[in-house]
């Protein structure tokens, strides 16, 4: 499937109630709570392409956390680059572009560092905000966030899309082309999954999609929700899509299978993005 990626790892440490500067970024704190299952809506009024979360929880214990990413435009309709979309994916997604690491937090856990913008900040126009939630959290834990502005500025963006194969479908086809990743829940129910390119499907089981991934990653690790290292999260398939034309599934039917896909895009002047909006309105 041709060589995917090597992490480049960053050391950063956040404090607290701080503005940190870090080469040419600079940190602010969105939030910091404790004991609340949702973080409630919080804007960032700069422009902004990376947040730096921050949990008690290992990555791995984040199991039903949801998390709501999108730019309130001015006289267009809202882009959501996530919509509730599970926050594990997104962290697994964002590892397996090879644009972050997993770290040692400093609130104990892990620390991670998403990267939505292409390359640099995304560009807010006048009276613009990124607006960012949580639900779906775990109490008894903290969860900080942090922003981090940038000298650079982009209009180019990742946005993340859930899809699934429901109960009862045995084969499901999904064109890939415009996709740079893909998180799939590994269950029993999968046994095959085909890959086409250059118009060729090949079929491989989920095991050997994870060999072939734990080949090309060998630096590559996650910490489950015991706090145990491992290469790989066993309960997932990451998959970079570039040059993959289709995914298909082969199951029994006797469970669903949610994914993550992440795709590229591009804000422009009007309320539909370049290569097809994701606005939607919240809640749907």
């Amino acid at each position: 499937m041709g060589n995917l990626f090597l992490l480049s790892h960053k050391t950063l440490n956040v404090e607290k109630n701080e503005l940190l500067i870090f080469q040419n970024q600079s940190f602010m704190k969105v939030f910091e709570v404790t004991n609340v299952t949702k973080t409630g809506d919080n804007a960032i009024t700069t422009s902004c392409g990376t947040l730096i979360f921050q949990s008690t929880l290992a990555i791995g214990g984040l199991t039903n956390g949801a998390i709501s990413l999108w730019i309130e435009r001015q006289g267009a309709q809202n882009v959501y680059l996530a919509n509730r979309t599970p926050l594990k994916d997104v962290v697994y997604s964002l590892l397996t572009e090879n644009k972050t690491s997993i770290q040692k937090g400093t609130a104990g856990g892990n620390q991670v560092i998403l990267d939505f913008g292409i390359e640099s900040a995304i560009k807010l126009a006048q009276g613009e905000r990124l607006m960012v939630s949580l639900e779906n959290l775990k109490t008894a834990q903290t969860y900080i966030l942090h922003s981090l502005e940038d000298w650079d500025e982009t209009l180019g963006y990742k946005a993340f899309e859930t899809k699934s194969v429901l109960v009862g479908q045995r084969e499901v086809e999904f064109e890939t082309l415009a996709y740079a990743t893909a998180v799939i829940k590994n269950g029993a129910s999968v046994s095959q999954i085909g890959v086409t390119m250059n118009g060729k499907e090949r079929r491989y089981t989920p095991y050997e999609l994870q060999s072939l991934m734990i080949e090309e990653l060998p630096i590559l690790t996650f910490q489950d929700a015991d706090g145990d290292i491992a290469q790989t999260d066993m309960n997932y398939l990451l998959l970079p899509l570039f040059g993959i034309q289709k995914l298909k599934f082969y199951t029994d039917g006797s469970a669903a299978v949610p994914m993550t896909f992440m795709r590229y895009d591009e804000l422009s002047p009007i309320s539909n993005s370049k290569y097809g909006s994701i606005a939607v309105k919240k809640g749907l």
